[in-house]
């Protein structure tokens, strides 16, 4: 798997850059690029979740789900135009979930539930690296 660039716009490989890592080290890698992002005034609005099913685990080789944060820079309407600047991008159908409410710490499934306003269909245009 290849990160982008997101100055240069080159694929870089991961691994190389950093050597193996796990995944409390990649959240903390996740939430310092966040924070640069938020610094530079994008807004978190919604969070994408990875590896949701077991048989997509096995077939990729992943231990747990995944998650990470979607700014509004990310997001495209209905009607936009994706920009030529995106390496080999891929398009998923994926499922919305807009929240109600906002969820701090450690939630059950139960709170995660009560917390969804509303449901929906949308698709990912996914640049490697970048989920």
């Amino acid at each position: 798997m290849c990160i982008r660039d997101s100055r240069s716009g080159r694929l870089l490989d991961p691994q190389a850059l950093l050597g193996d890592i796990y995944m409390d080290e990649a959240y903390r890698v996740q939430r310092a690029l966040t924070d640069l992002r938020v610094a530079a005034g994008e807004r978190i609005v919604g969070w994408k979740l990875g590896y949701t099913s077991n048989a997509m685990r096995e077939q990729m080789g992943i231990a747990q789900p995944n998650f990470g944060p979607l700014t509004d820079a990310m997001v495209l309407h209905s009607g936009d135009s994706v920009g030529q600047h995106l390496l080999q991008p891929r398009v998923e159908p994926e499922i919305c979930l807009r929240f109600a409410r906002p969820l701090e710490g450690e939630v059950t499934v139960a709170e995660v539930l009560a917390a969804v306003g509303e449901a929906g269909a949308c698709l990912e245009f996914e640049i490697p690296g970048d989920s």
